[in-house]
C-alpha cells in the first residue's frame, strides 16, 4: 500500500493487523480452547469497533458456534486493550476521544489497560493524554493501574 501525502503507512496498516488477529484468534476456537489466557491487544483493538457489524455477526455457521458459543461480541469483548495509541492524534498532539469510547463502549472500562506506543508518545505524553479524555479518576485508576494489577496470576484481590 502506498500513502502518501504524509499518512504514515503504520496508522492504517498497524491497527489492520491487529484486527485481523483478534479475528483470526476468535474464529479459529483459540481463544476458547484457551480460556485462561488473557489476550491484551495493542492499538484500541485496531478497527475492531468500526466493523463489529461485519464480524460480529455473520451467517450461522457451526464452526462459528463452535468458536464462540456467547457470540462473537460476547468473546471480543473478554479480551484486554491497551487504549493509549488511540487517545491521541500524533499529528495535532492533542486528545482524541472517538476511537477510545468506542472501545469503552465495547470492551468497558475493565477491559482496558494502560501501555505506551513508544517511541511516537513518551509515558508522561500518554498519561496526559488519558487524563485529557476527562474520565473519572475511578476510570483513569482502573485503566492506568487497577486492570493490569487484575491480570496478574494469583492475585487474589487488588
Amino acid at each position: 500500500v502506498n500513502l502518501e501525502y504524509g499518512l504514515a503507512q503504520s496508522a492504517i496498516e498497524f491497527p489492520t493487523d491487529t484486527t485481523r488477529a483478534i479475528v483470526s484468534l476468535v474464529l479459529s476456537g483459540t481463544t476458547i480452547r484457551c480460556p485462561d489466557i488473557k489476550f491484551i491487544f495493542s492499538h484500541g483493538g485496531g478497527s475492531i469497533t468500526s466493523l463489529l457489524g461485519k464480524i460480529s455477526a455473520p451467517e450461522r455457521d457451526k464452526k462459528i458456534d463452535e468458536a464462540a458459543p456467547h457470540g462473537l461480541l460476547n468473546e471480543y469483548r473478554r479480551h484486554y486493550y491497551d487504549v493509549v495509541s488511540i487517545t491521541r492524534n500524533p499529528y495535532s498532539f492533542k486528545a482524541v476521544p472517538y476511537a477510545f469510547e468506542a472501545i469503552r463502549d465495547m470492551a468497558g472500562i475493565n477491559h482496558l489497560l494502560f501501555g505506551t506506543d513508544a517511541p511516537y508518545a513518551s509515558q508522561v505524553e500518554a498519561a496526559q493524554d488519558l487524563a485529557a479524555l476527562g474520565l473519572s479518576l475511578d476510570d483513569q485508576r482502573a485503566i492506568e493501574r487497577d486492570n493490569a494489577l487484575r491480570l496478574q496470576i494469583g492475585r487474589a484481590h487488588v
